[in-house]
């Protein structure tokens, strides 16, 4: 009976934990309209992580093998050609940063001059990626992190 009661009270609990991990991806990608105010096309790229310090070293140190690398790195790619204004960000900055890193990393040598982007995290750290983006010839931000 305990564990149906336990059962139930999760299924409860759950929908108001997405609600609220929705709103924070919401406040996040309303970043993205204020980093490129009247650009309706921006797009925000929230980089997962967890609420564990450990879990999220462990991911910086295999971020590049993530599934979701292939995404981040071909919607920047798409700056070669066309209007691209992305926004990059995540829960943990460190993670954000290591992904814009490691996708910066993986399209060295790669030209392209309509992509602008904005790194959503600490200033100072972020400011490390500022020549590698420009090696892109992308023009590059930091905002800060709510």
């Amino acid at each position: 009976m305990k564990l149906i009661r336990g059962i139930c009270g999760l299924l409860f609990c759950l929908p108001l934990i997405v609600s609220a991990g929705e709103f924070i991806a919401q406040e996040r990608a309303s970043r993205a309209f204020q980093a490129f105010p009247g650009q309706e096309g921006a797009m925000y790229i929230d980089i997962p992580s967890s609420g564990n310090g450990v879990s999220n070293m462990l991911l910086r140190a295999v971020i590049a093998d993530a599934p979701w690398m292939r995404q981040l790195t071909g919607a920047m790619a798409r700056g070669a050609q066309t209007p691209t204004y992305l926004v990059v960000g995540g829960q943990d900055n460190g993670v954000a940063y290591k992904a814009l890193q490691t996708a910066l990393r993986k399209l060295n040598g790669q030209k392209l001059p309509h992509l602008h982007l904005v790194l959503v995290g600490d200033p100072q750290r972020g400011g490390k990626l500022r020549s590698q983006a420009e090696a892109l010839e992308a023009e590059y931000r930091v905002l800060v992190a709510p």
